[in-house]
């Protein structure tokens, strides 16, 4: 009889990853369901997660950030987390621009 396995250890904590960060890796899953046609619509992802259509379409809508501002949300710190909720929504105002400058222009706004 073989001994079990030990499990493994994760370098990193799951719960030390900013909620944020978490999303918009999410969203990028998303979009990859999608364009792999394994899901149909942002429709589907959300009959499937048991989240709303809103919901989903605005983890969906954080892929829309400049890559500047992907990477800052990827490499938010833990101690970043407490004002994720605040950030998120400030990003949801930032995304609705489509030009990237706009983007960092209407952050600084809504930052303030």
């Amino acid at each position: 009889m073989q001994p079990e396995p030990k499990p493994l250890k994760l370098a990193i904590d799951p719960a030390s990853i900013p909620k944020l960060t978490r999303l918009l890796v999410l969203g990028h899953r998303f979009d990859r369901l999608i364009r792999d046609g394994a899901v149909k619509d942002l429709l589907e992802i959300a009959k499937l997660t048991g989240l709303s259509k809103s919901r989903v379409t605005q983890i969906a809508n954080l892929t829309l950030l400049s890559p500047t501002l992907q990477v800052e949300v990827l490499h938010l710190h833990a101690e970043d987390a407490k004002r994720d909720r605040r950030f998120e929504r400030c990003l949801r105002v930032v995304v609705g621009a489509a030009d990237w400058n706009d983007q960092a222009r209407r952050l600084r706004v809504v930052v303030r």
